[in-house]
Formats: structure tokens, C-alpha cells, sequence
């Protein structure tokens, strides 16, 4: 359920992105412990947020004994 969830909120994020006119990808903002950033930073921000949770799930399979399921 909850990684339904999160993939339900991921593609509305995504969806929203692409909806955006070009002028909004220059506005910025600032994050905290990040500093500022600027909407076009968001889509890599995404990704990288996305592939540490990934690595963290494969991490702790390995370590169960979990190798191999997705």
C-alpha cells in the first residue's frame, strides 16, 4: 500500500512538471539544508531521492536474505 502510494504521489508530481509553462522552470525557492534551488532542479532532485531509497531496499534484501525480489 504504501508504495502504491508513493507512486500515485510520484507520477501527480511528474504530471504537474510537465504541466508547468517554461518561465516556471527558472523560479527558485530555497530548501532547508539544501539552500536555494530552482524548479529545473527538481526533476534530478527526484531521481537521486528515488535511487537512494532504491538502494536502500536492495541493501536491506541483502542482508535478509532477500537477493533477486524487485
Amino acid at each position: 500500500a504504501g508504495l502504491r502510494t508513493f507512486e500515485a504521489a510520484r507520477e501527480a508530481n511528474i504530471v504537474t512538471l510537465q504541466l508547468l509553462p517554461p518561465q516556471a522552470w527558472h523560479r527558485s525557492g530555497t530548501q532547508d539544508g539544501v539552500g536555494t534551488v530552482s524548479l529545473c532542479d527538481m526533476p534530478v532532485f527526484m531521481y537521486q531521492h528515488d535511487q537512494a531509497h532504491i538502494s536502500e531496499i536492495q541493501e536491506w534484501k541483502r542482508c535478509n536474505g532477500r537477493i533477486g525480489d524487485a
